[in-house]
């Protein structure tokens, strides 16, 4: 079902002659309020005091009594509104509690629909400084290793949880065959930025490389540049690299004397 499409309506009966007796009681109202008007602007130019405040207070009363028949009005039209029952978004109907001819319970009873909508709406916690509204997320779910679902941010809370100054951050997804539930624990990434064909490199690499000095060579490259060591016909050899983007997992090599298909080394030789 699509949003705002009708799932059930509840008998408009009762609420339909509440609207029509507001209405004729709204009338009615206006109705006075003109007259006290006129009297107003017919005793504008007596010289009897007490007769001008009498007509004001008069017309005062009559322009409250119009509001609060107004609100009322307002007040019915809006439960009359609620007579028809919509879905809220998009998706299916997962069960239904009610029958045509059933009288509706109190609002604290069992629903009378449960809904599975074809998106959902999930939330993040991350340090948010690089993060902005409409960045692309991905998220996998323990449960369905084999799904990867993406989506993208549409709010960023403002405050930060003090303990690890991390800001909430919510993300709707597209679900259209209804595989996620509430309460699914979930790995999110959010893309603050991307590079498309570039050469990359595993983070474990510089993690090795930084600590190493293959071949008794212990100096620092310049800076702002990363030096990793690579095998050249069985021999370790440094390659000094400029890096970029890192995902966690993989690092852009922006430049420097790396080439694709090289062996970097990623371990002790034993």
């Amino acid at each position: 079902m699509k949003a705002g499409q009708i799932c059930a309506k509840i008998d408009p009966g009762p609420y339909l002659r509440r609207v029509a007796r507001e209405t004729k009681a709204l009338a009615a109202a206006r109705k006075r309020l003109e007259k006290s008007e006129a009297r107003v602007e017919a005793t504008t130019a007596s010289p009897a005091r007490d007769r001008r405040s009498a007509t004001r207070a008069q017309a005062t009363r009559a322009r409250a009594e119009v509001d609060r028949r107004q609100a009322a009005l307002s007040a019915a039209e809006a439960v009359l509104a609620r007579t028809q029952i919509v879905m809220p978004v998009d998706g299916i109907v997962h069960s239904r509690n009610a029958e045509v001819g059933r009288p509706a319970e109190a609002p604290d009873a069992a629903p009378l629909f449960v809904l599975a909508p074809d998106s959902v709406r999930m939330k993040i916690e991350a340090a948010a400084g690089e993060i902005e509204l409409g960045d692309t997320a991905s998220f996998a779910v323990g449960s369905l290793p084999e799904h990867l679902f993406a989506g993208e941010v549409v709010k960023i809370h403002r405050a930060s949880k003090a303990a690890s100054g991390t800001r909430e951050i919510l993300v709707d997804a597209p679900d259209p065959r209804h595989l996620l539930a509430d309460g699914m624990q979930a790995m999110a990434v959010v893309v603050v930025d991307r590079r498309d064909d570039v050469l990359r490199i595993p983070n474990r690499v510089i993690d090795y490389s930084s600590g190493e000095t293959q071949g008794g060579r212990p100096e620092a490259p310049p800076a702002g540049w990363t030096r990793l060591w690579r095998l050249r016909d069985g021999e370790a050899e440094a390659a000094t690299v400029r890096l970029g983007l890192d995902d966690g997992v993989y690092r852009e090599v922006v430049e420097g004397d790396l080439q694709r298909g090289d062996r970097l080394i990623v371990g002790g030789a034993g």
